[in-house]
Parts: structure tokens; C-alpha cells; sequence
């Protein structure tokens, strides 16, 4: 469902469409012929406040606002810059708290006109930095770690 496309059902109408076509029906009986919302939900079998909820998405913003709503895309929220300067302040000694490198990053965020970073954000990548320095054999120190004879 990415880039604007939508499943079609079998006949080509848009799934959302049918969905909200469906949730007009439902609230149709409000809007038309004045019946409580109350009601209409009982006789329904679906709960008052998501009745209510697709009544207010319908003055708002007409049957389109019965459609459900696109999730946000996922993937890499923060910037391939600010993660190096984050990656580059976990590495440093004296070695700095997360709060202090999640501090540093927002400001650096802030000043550069990037998407602002949470602290958890951070907290993975400063985890993530230090595994792989011990998956690569080094200690926090940098220094090279003898493997465990096996």
C-alpha cells in the first residue's frame, strides 16, 4: 500500500471506498432521518463512540472522511548525519550518558533544520555502536580484544 496504491476489491472499487460506503450506511439513518446515534449503534452491534467518532469524520469532511486513514510510512526517521555526529559522541571519553548525547543531538538537530530525535533513538544507536565495536573484537576502549580460546 505504499505510493498512493490501494487493494481493489474483486468488482475494482477501492477497498477504503467500500469501507466507507459501508460506515455511510451505518450513520446514513442519523444524518437523514434524524434517528439518535444511540440507537443506530445499538441496532448495529457496533460501539456508540466509534458511531459517533464516524459522524464527526463525516461533518468534517464529508463521506471521503469515512475512508480509514493511511498509516504513516515506516523506516529511518533520523538523519544519516545526525546518526554519525550521535555515533561520534558515544565514542568519545570521557564517555557521555545517553541524556547528555540525546541533549547534544537535538540542539545539533535543531541548528541543521532536521527532524528533532528522541532519546530512544538515541539510546538504540549508542547501544548499536558499542555492540558492533564488540562484535569487531574491540573493547570501549578501541583496543583490539584477544578472542576466548575455543
Amino acid at each position: 500500500m505504499t505510493g498512493g496504491m490501494h487493494p481493489l476489491d474483486s468488482d475494482g472499487v477501492p477497498a477504503r471506498m467500500r469501507l466507507a460506503a459501508s460506515r455511510w450506511q451505518v450513520i446514513r439513518r442519523h444524518v437523514e432521518d434524524g434517528r439518535p446515534l444511540t440507537q443506530i449503534a445499538k441496532e448495529a452491534g457496533i460501539a456508540l463512540r466509534t458511531v459517533q467518532r464516524w459522524h464527526a469524520a463525516y461533518q468534517r469532511d464529508g463521506i471521503a472522511g469515512l475512508a480509514p486513514v493511511e498509516p504513516l510510512k515506516r523506516g529511518r526517521r533520523t538523519h544519516p548525519d545526525l546518526q554519525v555526529f550521535i555515533e561520534g559522541l558515544a565514542l568519545t571519553k570521557p564517555q557521555r550518558s545517553i541524556a547528555a548525547i540525546a541533549r547534544k543531538a537535538q540542539t545539533k538537530a535543531a541548528q541543521q533544520g532536521w527532524p528533532a530525535v528522541s532519546y530512544g533513538s538515541v539510546a538504540k544507536i549508542v547501544k548499536l555502536e558499542h555492540a558492533w565495536r564488540r562484535l569487531d573484537g574491540r573493547n570501549d576502549d578501541g583496543f583490539q580484544v584477544a578472542p576466548f580460546p575455543g
